[in-house]
């Protein structure tokens, strides 16, 4: 009996380009992920930590007449530490044109308040 071992293929991996926002109500991370579709991306929060991981899908030239190479798959890949700040269970994630843009809405003792002042 033989047992057939898969290749696992291993990308490059990437740390792509990453904004930071601050606004009043929320922060924003606008990533930078050419070449990403929404089925693959993994973006999961343990504890303390955001972890964002996609993997490009391009087809392999793999046997043609190939000059140069340059262009091929990539696995990008980001962390960030959380802070009390942020409502982990209100993060939501949007993907534009192989941008992504994550919003962290602050937590509701973080966002500004209006202090109302009393007549005497």
């Amino acid at each position: 009996m033989t047992a057939e071992v898969a290749k696992k293929e291993e990308f490059p991996k990437v740390k792509p380009y990453t904004d930071i926002i601050h606004k009043d109500d929320a922060y924003y991370i606008v990533m930078d992920l050419p070449g990403i579709e929404m089925n693959n991306i993994d973006i999961t929060v343990d504890k303390d930590v955001l972890t964002i991981e996609a993997t490009t899908n391009y087809p392999s030239f793999e046997g043609k007449n190939i000059l140069r190479n340059e262009f091929g798959n990539v696995k990008y890949f980001r962390q960030f530490t959380l802070s009390d700040a942020v409502e982990r269970e209100k993060i939501s994630a949007n993907l534009k044109n192989g941008v992504l843009t994550l919003k962290l809405p602050k937590a509701e003792s973080m966002q500004p308040k209006k202090i109302q002042i009393e007549a005497a």
